[in-house]
């Protein structure tokens, strides 16, 4: 008899067990509130895909891990659902599993290994509280002036300049790839030469206009609910 029991309830119990340690799921709706604050690891993947069946049980494990951080959030969006997949969309994913990482309004793509230990240790090595329109107080000088000086920027001002230095990383990685194809031998200065370009742009505190567009456009948005 006990045993019938079990038979019955084991597949709910299986369920249970899967959803209890599966990783908090975002998307439009719910991204600002869960990420407002903290450093973000991001996975962005389709139930169907294999390598994304691969990988859960390592970033299931990871996101038990940082359950009760206050400075961290290991996540995933779900690009299959129908609130996941605009999600994806406005990120522009376009293959299974991808991991992301860093400020919640300006993700890096995450190149490194899948397995629990290569997570586990990039995350105790960078998901760590960094100068952020959330927590200023890690910002040094400089950073605290380019940040108000993108505060004063109008969302205009803010889009073109986004949109000028995004420019000039494409441009960049253009470049590399083309001479690259010329002279091959000679690739590790081109890709310092890249890089240097790409450090340069970076320096100027794109991360910090990103962060103040967001918030002009989601007060802009609301003033607007608020006047109609």
């Amino acid at each position: 008899m006990i045993f019938q029991m079990l038979g019955r309830e084991l597949p709910l119990l299986l369920v249970l067990m899967a959803l209890a340690s599966s990783a908090i799921e975002l998307d439009a709706s719910n991204y600002h509130d869960k990420t407002q604050g903290k450093v973000v690891f991001l996975k962005f993947f389709a139930p169907w895909c294999g390598h994304s069946k691969a990988l859960k049980p390592a970033w299931d494990k990871l996101a038990e891990e940082y359950a009760n951080s206050n400075t961290a959030l290991v996540a995933e969006v779900d690009c299959s659902s129908e609130r996941g997949k605009a999600f994806c969309v406005a990120h522009e994913i376009e293959g299974f599993p991808q991991i992301r990482w860093g400020d919640p309004d300006n993700l890096k793509d995450y190149n490194g290994g899948r397995s629990y230990e290569d997570l586990s240790k990039f995350g105790k090595e960078n998901l760590r509280p960094v100068c952020s329109l959330n927590d200023m107080d890690l910002c040094d000088d400089e950073e605290m002036e380019l940040i108000e000086t993108y505060k004063d920027m109008t969302v205009g001002q803010l889009q073109i300049e986004i949109a000028r230095y995004g420019e000039a990383m494409a441009d960049a990685e253009t470049s590399f790839k083309r001479k690259v194809s010329l002279l091959q031998g000679k690739y590790e200065r081109f890709a310092e030469d890249k890089e240097m370009t790409i450090r340069k742009i970076k320096k100027k505190g794109l991360k910090f206009m990103h962060s103040v567009l967001k918030i002009k456009e989601r007060e802009e948005e609301n003033q607007k609910k608020d006047e109609l």
